[in-house]
């Protein structure tokens, strides 16, 4: 084999190309009008050719789909269940109907039971004990605001003498939820 002599570059023949394949057009409409036996025939030679670590991580996508559809669907309904006991607690549904002439008894019981507690006395201290509730809401959040503040002041202080070493997270990134919830309490306060 070592001493069979090299043949020159022009005794060799040219290579030629070998046809592996016969591919065919296939058009759109062919696919479409193709019968249910032959579409599933063609997806098991197309699921063939997807590697099986592919075919695995579809399989497993599938399965975390199904299981957050699932989770939100599951989150949905509970959540249609609460508010329909709500409004039920509160008789939504049924007051909302045609209300016969005069005042139903139902009515005539709340409003014995708001007389019986102070009547409109007593309403009108409720009223008040809210507003001073409030105030002091007003406060909290105020403080709360001004705590914040300073924190956040604070870690810019540490960042600034400390540099690189001050490896803690941003202020900011910290108190965002405090902040967001804060900012609504004060929307609804202003409400």
């Amino acid at each position: 084999m070592y001493l069979d002599p090299i043949p020159s570059q022009n005794e060799l023949s040219p290579i030629t190309m070998i046809d592996v394949s016969k591919p065919e057009n296939v058009h759109l409409a062919d696919l479409i009008d193709m019968s249910v036996v032959e579409q599933r025939q063609i997806r098991v030679i197309l699921d063939r050719l997807l590697p099986m670590q592919v075919r695995s991580a579809a399989g497993d996508y599938q399965i975390r789909v199904e299981s957050v559809l699932s989770h939100i669907e599951n989150v949905n309904k509970s959540t249609i269940d609460t508010v329909a006991q709500k409004l039920t607690s509160l008789n939504l549904p049924y007051c909302l109907d045609e209300a016969p002439a005069g005042i139903p008894d139902s009515l005539w019981e709340k409003i014995c039971e708001v007389q019986s507690k102070g009547g409109s006395g007593a309403i009108a201290n409720n009223i008040e004990f809210l507003e001073q509730l409030d105030k002091m809401v007003g406060q909290l959040i105020d403080e709360c605001t001004v705590l914040m503040e300073n924190e956040r002041q604070d870690d810019q202080l540490c960042r600034a003498q400390y540099g690189s070493r001050w490896n803690r997270k941003h202020s900011g990134e910290l108190t965002a939820n405090f902040t967001s919830n804060l900012e609504s309490y004060k929307k609804k306060l202003g409400e």
